[in-house]
């Protein structure tokens, strides 16, 4: 929780950086960048940082929670990291989509491999700085280089999940590339 809150603290203390680098990388204004990218992330951290302990906690079903044929059998849900996950982000919202899953994904325990999308790169290394700075360990959010090969090969590599965030036809592509 500290250390959700310390980047928080980061994310605000850079926010201007952050809002003109999103501003030059989406052609948008100062102000847009900051009301659509940086508050809302700051929104997000804020969010995880309160509730992340009673999001992951295991959960007991209630018989209404679960079908008949289960009846009369005690069950709980335990939410387990999966390891590495890899984050394939947007061009549209650079840094808000993927700051999101990037933060999501550590606080459950997971590392993550954030491939930014074109353009993007100096962006999202100046937020995975911001791990490091909070008390993250250095190695636990790697930002990729921002090209097509950089994306097939963290897939060639074998991350325990993938998300992606872009067009229908490069999802089709992911999907194959995984299968």
């Amino acid at each position: 929780r500290r250390m959700l809150e310390r980047l928080r603290t980061a994310l605000v203390e850079r926010s201007d950086q952050l809002a003109e680098m999103v501003a030059r990388h989406r052609n948008c204004t100062f102000a847009e960048a900051l009301a659509t990218e940086i508050i809302p992330l700051a929104d997000a951290l804020k969010f995880n940082a309160k509730r992340f302990a009673q999001i992951l906690a295991p959960k007991r079903l209630g018989t209404t929670d679960r079908p008949g044929w289960l009846a009369g059998v005690d069950c709980e849900v335990r939410r387990q990291p999966l390891g590495l996950i890899l984050v394939i982000a947007p061009g549209n919202y650079p840094l808000y989509l993927a700051g999101v899953q990037a933060v999501q994904a550590v606080a459950a325990g997971n590392a993550v491999w954030l491939k930014p999308a074109p353009g993007a790169a100096q962006l999202l290394t100046a937020f995975g700085e911001l791990f490091v700075q909070a008390g993250f360990a250095p190695d636990l959010v790697q930002i990729l280089p921002d090209t097509v090969e950089a994306a097939q090969g963290a897939l060639d590599a074998g991350a325990d999940k993938v998300i992606f965030t872009g067009s229908a036809e490069t999802g089709r592509q992911i999907l194959a590339r995984l299968a």
